[in-house]
């Protein structure tokens, strides 16, 4: 996998982006929010991975504090404050499904799940129990997913299924 990740806001005038650094074993991750031209670089959060953005003005990242492993935070992209913490959520790839939802795709070892904004303390709904694909991205029409490989593909491959989990086919 790459060592960043990023995403579009809603209205596309900026970019929220994460540089992975694991320097010496230690988390130095830093999460940025910058518009679109490069002007106004902010950092939002240290110790962050998984951003992902497109629902009004919480950003969602991975965002642990010291004593834990993986912590789901939602984000103020304007005042960078946690609004929520998502506790039942433990995971990766997280994929905002669309613009005018509050509904997150993500991906874990063991499927595809989701779960929604505006219900912090609720599970996740499980679509599917595929764990070959990671990285996902959700199509336009929220119906497909493409992502990349797991294990010794991880990218060298990239896949593409049905939300449900059917119909999974190599692209690449």
């Amino acid at each position: 996998l790459p060592d960043f990740d990023f995403d579009w806001s809603n209205s596309g005038d900026s970019l929220v982006y994460n540089i992975y650094d694991f320097t010496d074993g230690t988390n130095n991750n830093k999460s940025y929010l910058v518009k679109y031209d490069c002007s106004d670089k902010q950092l939002i959060a240290n110790k962050s991975s998984s951003v992902e953005w497109r629902y009004g003005t919480r950003i969602i990242m991975n965002k642990p504090l010291t004593s834990e492993v993986t912590r789901i935070v939602a984000v103020n992209s304007v005042t960078f404050s946690e609004e929520a913490v998502y506790r039942n959520i433990i995971g990766g790839w997280f994929n905002v499904a669309k613009v005018e939802t509050n509904e997150v795709i993500f991906g874990d070892d063991y499927g595809i799940k989701k779960f929604y904004l505006s219900s912090p303390e609720a599970a996740p709904i499980i679509l599917n129990n595929v764990t070959s694909i990671l990285d996902i991205h959700l199509s336009p029409n929220g119906q497909k997913i493409v992502g990349t490989g797991n294990g010794s593909d991880i990218g060298k491959e990239i896949r593409i299924m049905n939300l449900d989990g059917t119909n999974l086919k190599q692209l690449r």
